[in-house]
């Protein structure tokens, strides 16, 4: 074909050849006009509202079972090339740690009076 945005360029791209002219997309109007999507920006605000910390979020803090497991984990990959054991013994000591139950969070249920 002769030109670049036709129909047939799809049969071009799979391959079979199209010789003679098939003619350009015609204009279109865009799907939504700028005039509406202005409107929807300006309508509804796209900024989350503020966010109240629950009482479980608070009781948990920074988190540090959370925050530590993966570097952990990270780390015992890399020893594993060279210690395999030593690698073994950081993942006991992960599990281990997730087992010890977290006193924080039976604490504000305890208040809470369940």
């Amino acid at each position: 074909s002769k030109g670049k945005d036709t129909p047939s360029g799809h049969w071009e791209i799979a391959g079979v050849p199209v010789t003679f002219d098939w003619g350009y997309f015609p204009d279109t109007v865009p799907a939504f006009p700028a005039d509406l999507v202005a409107q929807f920006l300006a309508e509804n605000d796209s900024r989350p509202p503020p966010r109240r910390l629950s009482k479980l979020a608070v009781a948990i803090g920074n988190d540090w079972k959370g925050k530590l497991s993966p570097v952990l984990y990270a780390v015992a990959m890399g020893v594993s090339l060279f210690r395999p054991w030593l690698a073994g013994c950081i993942y006991v000591f992960v599990a281990l740690m997730w087992l010890i139950p977290d006193r924080r969070i039976a604490r504000v249920l305890q208040e809470a009076g369940h």
